[in-house]
């Protein structure tokens, strides 16, 4: 009989010991952030959806890579992204104040920069040339979401969160180059633009090098009509796992309204961003249960 109770107890302890608590011990509600996040722009026109990066990328095709091959075999080396997204950096503050059995509010004011990436290159004995595209897009992004964290062991947890996701696009930057050089020459032109597509004005410099020669046009702004809204609502789900204050986060956000303007779409054409996978890792602080 004495051994049916020890190991009655001892399971009791155990259980207790690996049991979730619905009211975790530890509440550090505000941490700082950073993440990778990929981006991805979901068109449809009612009948037809394609998918493709915030500047463009798309999946190559046969016939682009065989051009590609051909190229490479001339001498020349291209870097292409093959992906159908965006990729981006993901950094800021996180704010999860939790209120009861582990039910919070996750908020936060994050940085987000997706960046695109082209080069292309070709060099022989006495010829070279190169050249580059970067583009870069900018926002602000603000989640207002619901959180739930149950703790698996002590100041272990688990959590999920789901709720919206508003960013505000502050405007994308570009950089494109292109030079080349020879026994008798060197010449180069790097053009700046920022501004579209938010925005009623955009900007653009140009800066040409000839043999030593520097003319920089500096920067001259056109009047532009924007064709995107800055504001993008898109609906988030995910979950994590936490342990004391650190914090891995995974998921994922759909876009719920269309970013074209009224005067740029038809009843039936819809722009929507997404973001099909975010990870991220915080540090979270300031418990407030002590």
């Amino acid at each position: 009989m004495r051994k049916i109770y020890t190991v009655a107890i001892l399971s009791l302890i155990a259980f207790q010991a690996f049991a979730f608590s619905f009211e975790p011990s530890t509440n550090p509600w505000v941490g700082f952030t950073v993440g990778y996040v990929s981006s991805q722009v979901k068109i449809s026109d009612g009948n037809e959806t394609d998918k493709f990066g915030l500047f463009g990328e798309t999946k190559l095709d046969k016939e682009t890579k065989k051009d590609i091959k051909e190229m490479e075999k001339e001498g020349y080396k291209v870097n292409y992204p093959d992906r159908n997204y965006s990729t981006g950096l993901q950094v800021g503050l996180t704010f999860n104040p939790e209120f009861v059995y582990g039910i919070g509010l996750k908020t936060g004011l994050l940085y987000e920069c997706a960046i695109y990436n082209y080069s292309s290159s070709y060099s022989k004995k006495d010829y070279s040339e190169k050249s580059s595209s970067v583009d870069s897009d900018h926002a602000m992004s603000i989640p207002l979401q619901i959180s739930w964290r149950v703790e698996v062991y002590d100041e272990l947890s688990l959590f999920l969160y789901t709720g919206p996701v508003f960013d505000i696009h502050l405007g994308q930057y570009s950089h494109s180059s292109y030079s080349a050089k020879d026994d008798d020459a060197n010449y180069s032109v790097d053009t700046y633009t920022k501004g579209a597509p938010y925005s009623k004005t955009y900007y653009t410099k140009t800066v040409v090098k000839d043999d030593g020669d520097k003319d920089d046009s500096g920067w001259e702004d056109f009047e532009n009509e924007p064709s995107m809204t800055r504001l993008n609502v898109a609906w988030a789900v995910g979950a994590g796992i936490q342990w004391k204050g650190l914090r891995l986060t995974v998921g994922g956000q759909f876009g719920m309204n269309n970013l074209l303007l009224p005067d740029f779409r038809d009843d039936d054409y819809s722009y929507k961003l997404n973001k099909p996978f975010e990870i991220s890792l915080s540090y979270m602080f300031l418990d407030r249960k002590k």
